[in-house]
């Protein structure tokens, strides 16, 4: 989305607009603030709008997403506002004639911030919900989907949450700020989304830091299911808090998978010789999830290869199965809801490497030292609390450290998000492919650090 911005030569305190705002006709506005940046999302007169902008000082210019509820039709509209207090002044012009607005057509409106109770949910039938979660969710009443980009903002009694957030296929990443409205401190939290059916997605939230409540590192699991519709003009009552929420925890539980501590080498020689001899070698190792023993066990199988990167391009590969989680007595695995399966890949660095060198390109080093020529999923990211697209905080994750004489690389996962870290000797400086089972100054496989798990039980 893009928007024009003022920019001025002194820096002037920006006024909060965080809130519940009501204009004239009744219709409730929730607004979100956060740093100078604001957002705000409300429905009225069978319309369904989305704000995104920047505020200076008192001063807010945005663009406005107005989106029919009944036949989806959108119009693009620059906003500009003026916040004295708890009364807000905006104005409009319509960037297109796309639906029943005329291109250029002007108009006004007069807000007030409310202590009522906030915005009743906004439904709507006209969004196909093959591809489009605006509409009504039982967490938050106020999804919008713009393109590939995923906002909400909801209120219960104690915090108003504010997401933004970028969605590909069935996977939707970002960030999502809670607010306490008593105290106004805010914890940041990164959120995953996988849609499992058009009215179903499972969702999991962690606190990336500890400034309020939360300490960092919390997590919560849950399952949200899309809401029925209902008359899409009733959005300026009062009746609903939000407290009727239908959030499922049932039948999923946190799993808590048994790291792999053992070392694990491959000995089979595909290739060349058994030494890599300081080219490489590029290594690729995976972990698959599966229910094994009648549903009371969990397996990892895991995937180890290495080759060297030239001359005789020496090969070798091995695959183990190891089991890491017994089901509770009495109870049975039904299925996996969280990712099931993990992969790392990278070029074994010298013993001592550095990784980043000041001045490098973050973004093309990080690509070049995994051998991938796309990006590194936002899921995944978000599953380490980073941002969108963030290979600086991508690459701080990545270190080595000695073994046994070795250098081990401490690598993330590059695809899914079973695995937290995988443990890998590449080169040793000697005979590297192992020709028996000890796996002494040999490539392989250290440790593999799993993230938790959610599994449906019976």
């Amino acid at each position: 989305m893009v928007f024009v911005l003022s920019l001025v030569v002194f820096q002037i305190k920006a006024q909060d607009v965080t809130g519940t705002w009501q204009l004239a006709s009744g219709y409730k506005v929730e607004w979100f603030q956060n740093g100078d940046k604001v957002y705000a999302i409300h429905a009225g007169n069978g319309f369904k709008h989305f704000i995104d902008g920047r505020i200076n000082g008192n001063r807010i210019t945005a663009q406005q997403i107005r989106v029919n509820l009944n036949d989806n039709c959108r119009t693009m509209m620059t906003l500009n506002g003026t916040v004295n207090g708890n009364s807000m002044s905006i104005s409009w012009r319509a960037n297109d004639g796309n639906c029943d607005l005329r291109q250029g057509q002007t108009g006004t409106d007069a807000l007030t911030r409310t202590t009522a109770r906030p915005m009743g949910e906004i439904t709507g039938s006209a969004f196909n919900p093959n591809n489009d979660l605006t509409g009504a969710w039982n967490d938050a009443a106020d999804y919008i989907q713009d393109g590939n980009n995923v906002y909400y903002i909801y209120n219960n009694p104690n915090f108003k949450h504010f997401f933004k957030g970028t969605r590909n296929g069935n996977q939707i990443t970002g960030i999502q700020t809670r607010v306490n409205r008593s105290n106004n401190c805010r914890t940041d939290m990164g959120m995953t989304f996988t849609i499992s059916s058009t009215h179903t997605m499972q969702g999991k939230q962690v606190a990336n830091d500890s400034r309020c409540d939360l300490k960092k590192g919390w997590s919560e699991n849950f399952t949200l299911t899309r809401r029925g519709e209902q008359n899409n003009n009733d959005n300026n009552n009062d009746n609903s808090d939000n407290n009727n929420w239908n959030i499922d925890f049932g039948g999923l539980a946190t799993a808590q998978l048994e790291n792999i501590e053992e070392w694990l080498c491959p000995n089979a020689l595909i290739r060349g010789d058994r030494e890599f001899d300081g080219h490489g070698p590029k290594i690729k190792c995976e972990a698959k999830l599966r229910i094994g023993d009648d549903g009371t066990e969990l397996f990892a199988d895991i995937y180890l290869w290495a080759q060297e990167t030239q001359h005789d391009w020496s090969t070798t590969e091995r695959r183990w199965s190891k089991k890491v989680y017994d089901a509770p007595n009495g109870k049975r695995i039904e299925s996996i809801s969280s990712s099931n399966f993990s992969k790392t890949q990278f070029i074994s660095p010298p013993g001592g490497f550095q990784f980043l060198v000041p001045g490098s390109d973050v973004a093309s080093t990080v690509r070049r030292f995994v051998d991938v020529a796309g990006p590194i999923s936002n899921l995944v990211l978000a599953s380490y609390g980073l941002p969108p697209n963030d290979y600086a905080g991508f690459a701080r994750l990545i270190s080595g450290y000695a073994d046994s004489g070795n250098t081990v690389v401490k690598m993330p996962s590059v695809e899914g998000t079973l695995v937290k870290f995988f443990h890998i000797v590449g080169d040793t400086g000697g005979a590297d492919i192992s020709d028996d089972d000890n796996c002494n100054d040999d490539t392989r496989i250290v440790k593999i650090e799993f993230n938790e798990a959610i599994i449906k039980l019976k």
